[in-house]
């Protein structure tokens, strides 16, 4: 199982399943399985997620609380700001 202190360990090649997945996130699968609908993150073949995938759900529940997004708006918020951090990202190059 993943605690909140596992974070600092976990890396994107480290895999856990759904139900892991839920208790990191505090989230039950319905609402995951929703946020894959709406193509929010994307398990990897067997229904694994990447640890990725909980940093960006955890960003989009803090989105959905803190601004009442619905599931849309809340994919719609994370595509704009992945967009933004490559823009900076290309600024700050050489």
């Amino acid at each position: 199982m993943v605690q909140d202190h596992d974070m600092d360990i976990l890396d994107a090649t480290t895999l856990m399943e759904l139900d892991e997945l839920c208790r990191a996130c505090g989230v039950d699968s319905a609402w995951i399985n929703e946020m894959m609908a709406h193509g929010v993150v994307e398990p990897q073949p067997g229904m694994r997620f990447s640890a990725v995938s909980i940093i960006r759900l955890r960003k989009a529940r803090r989105l959905e609380q803190a601004f009442s997004l619905n599931t849309s708006g809340v994919a719609l918020a994370l595509d704009l700001l992945d967009e933004i951090e490559r823009l900076r990202a290309r600024l700050h190059q050489p």
